[in-house]
């Protein structure tokens, strides 16, 4: 088995693979397997198992099925040219033996200091300088960061506080739609909700926005506030508003008469929506 637990796998490279897409779903599947085959190989890249050639009867072991579909879709495969063959017949990847290749190649160059040719160039510093290749600069415009402000300018962080200390301001919540009583009542709710709060839940950096969102979700729940209602005053009354404006300037008798018509609309004798006025005399 080799030494690497992983192996690399790009998807795009994988999806874009003009000759596996030709090849079909199942003969893919199989290609995916043979591929966790190769990369436990002694060789990677290489079909073999403990160094040896896996046989057709073989694949069909490991993968689960029949003799007859592995052929089929082993010559599926190589039909599409998704692998190729050794000398000997070994079937194998060729992508997979690059990146094995260029795996050793670093880890030969990296045991040299990461350099292959330095030992070559000993002493030879313009050498060394002609191999090197210039860097390209970004192409992206770096822009600089701006300077931190001085720690004394610097605004003081706000924390969040526990609720205790804050009384919900009642106008507030009449503001939001609520009606006093209402409000009063959602303002014991909010203090007992949030005193009973533990943690991070318990604290909060704005109260007082915090107990307009509480009104508002309250009303949500509630509906609005019926309108005030006009009070209904009677008819009655309202006759005896104005009989009393004019006796002001009348005299004892005018009340007589204004307290007889009184009379006369509680016994439901005067007619509601007219008024016979009387002459005084």
């Amino acid at each position: 088995m080799g030494t690497h637990p992983w192996f690399k796998f790009f998807p795009t490279d994988w999806r874009a693979d003009s000759q596996l897409r030709m090849c079909s779903l199942a003969a893919r599947g199989l290609w995916i397997e043979l591929l966790g085959i190769m990369h436990e190989a002694g060789e990677r890249g290489l079909l073999l198992v403990n160094g040896n050639p896996v046989t057709t009867k073989q694949v069909a072991v490991i993968v689960g099925c029949t003799e007859a579909e592995a052929s089929h879709h082993l010559q599926e495969l190589e039909a599409a040219g998704v692998f190729s063959r050794k000398k000997n017949g070994v079937i194998y990847s060729r992508r997979m033996e690059r990146d094995e290749n260029l795996s050793r190649k670093n880890r030969e160059n990296g045991k040299k200091g990461g350099l292959a040719s330095l030992g070559k160039d000993k002493g030879n510093g313009a050498s060394l300088e002609r191999k090197t290749k210039p860097q390209k600069p970004e192409a992206r415009i770096q822009k600089p960061e701006p300077p931190d402000p001085p720690a004394g300018d610097r605004p003081p962080r706000k924390r969040a506080t526990r609720v205790d200390g804050f009384e919900p301001d009642i106008e507030a919540g009449v503001a939001v739609g609520l009606r006093p009583e209402h409000a009063r009542a959602e303002a014991e709710k909010f203090l007992d909700h949030f005193r009973a709060k533990a943690g991070g839940d318990g604290s909060k950096l704005d109260w007082p926005a915090t107990w307009r969102n509480w009104c508002r979700r309250a009303l949500e729940r509630s509906g609005p506030a019926p309108p005030a209602r006009r009070t209904n005053t009677s008819f009655a009354d309202r006759i005896d508003a104005a009989f009393d404006e004019r006796m002001q300037g009348g005299g004892g008798r005018f009340g007589d008469i204004a307290r007889r018509r009184r009379r006369e609309l509680d016994d439901g004798e005067a007619n509601t929506t007219t008024i016979e006025h009387e002459r005084i005399e």
